[in-house]
């Protein structure tokens, strides 16, 4: 079965077996200060927890931040999204990053950033 908010595809991320903890990223250049904005629409199958959110990383991809915009936890429906995270002091890379926690499946679709907040 298709799985999608608007196709023709979305991102889905789910264990290979049993429980599990990760993330996905799309990365970007980046500097403190600057106001990044994700938007997109998220999805949960039970036994998962997700979040959306930017992960902000040093020069030497130290991780300095995880600021999330939104959560879902077990069986839910499409739901939009929408933030702007300030990126902190020593950022030098960004990521837009979708979570998960469980056993389940999260889906990120219709993804939208602010390219001009990081050229």
């Amino acid at each position: 079965a298709k799985t999608f908010q608007a196709g023709p595809a979305a991102l889905a991320v789910r264990p290979a077996n049993g429980r599990a903890k990760g993330q996905v990223q799309q990365l970007h250049a980046g500097a403190g200060g600057a106001v990044v904005r994700f938007a997109g629409h998220l999805k949960t199958s039970a036994g998962a927890t997700a979040a959306v959110g930017v992960m902000a990383y040093s020069t030497d991809w130290k991780a300095l931040s995880f600021r999330a915009i939104d959560q879902a936890r077990g069986e839910s429906d499409w739901r939009p999204f929408a933030g702007a995270v300030t990126l902190p002091a020593g950022t030098a890379h960004f990521g837009y990053t979708l979570t998960l926690d469980g056993d389940g499946t999260a889906w990120l679709d219709e993804v939208a950033g602010d390219e001009a907040a990081y050229r």
